[in-house]
């Protein structure tokens, strides 16, 4: 039984496209090397690490450190399904850069604001794949803004109801982070529509082809991605902190 499910999670891990695996695998060296004792708390996001002690680097290394290996798990299944279908359909360097500049960037900034001038709780940090996770649960779900759920919820509120049930049964669990997550993937169509991406994809194309689980940016994928509401149709974790992620 456990050789079949880790057989299974092998296959899948080595199905992954390349900005996929790479995003995974980072993760877990994080994850195993907290559970060797390595100080990978720095890598957590917060005002007073970030302005501070000039940790500059964590408004992008928070989201590849975990609290718990209960923490990753959860967010690996929430997240690397959906971000792998993104990469396959629209190309590494797409996903890449949606996942490097809006949906880390913004999360970061809107949590570093909000608990120095709102909370006045500079040491709170966060870490965690799950701003990801919703920002890509909302993209998917803008695809198919009129796909229900039992014919009463449209598929463009899913991220919201996952957002509130997440924010009332996940201890610690940071609001903010999800909120802005969710925010930047409804803003994916339109970010991608007012960006050069194809000319800076056929740059970075001829390099990242190299690698056999690359993908080639698809200029045509962005026809899925809604710009218009449709008019028709049907252990190391520093102190105290919340976390992104159940």
């Amino acid at each position: 039984m456990i050789s079949k499910v880790l057989e299974r999670c092998r296959d899948f891990f080595q199905s992954l496209p390349l900005w996929t695996k790479t995003v995974a695998w980072t993760a877990l060296f994080i994850q195993l090397m907290s559970f060797t004792g390595f100080p990978t708390g720095y890598l957590a996001l917060s005002w007073s690490n970030v302005f501070q002690k000039c940790l500059v680097f964590e408004v992008y290394t928070y989201v590849f450190l975990h609290v718990s290996l209960l923490h990753i798990i959860f967010n690996f299944v929430s997240l690397l399904p959906l971000m792998a279908k993104f990469e396959k359909e629209h190309g590494t360097f797409a996903c890449m850069f949606i996942t490097l500049v809006p949906y880390t960037l913004f999360p970061a900034f809107v949590h570093l604001i909000s608990y120095r001038f709102i909370f006045a709780k500079e040491s709170v940090s966060i870490a965690g794949f799950s701003g990801w996770a919703f920002a890509f649960i909302s993209a998917t779900c803008l695809q198919n803004p009129q796909e229900p759920i039992q014919n009463y919820i449209p598929g463009k509120y899913i991220p919201l109801i996952y957002l509130f049930i997440t924010t009332i049964f996940v201890p610690y669990a940071s609001f903010i982070g999800h909120a802005s997550g969710a925010a930047a993937g409804y803003a994916t169509p339109y970010i991608l529509e007012h960006i050069p991406l194809n000319r800076w994809a056929e740059k970075f194309d001829s390099l990242g082809n190299r690698f056999k689980s690359y993908r080639s940016y698809d200029e045509l994928a962005y026809a899925s991605l809604p710009i218009a509401e449709p008019s028709t149709g049907n252990p190391n974790f520093p102190g105290k902190g919340t976390r992104l992620g159940i």
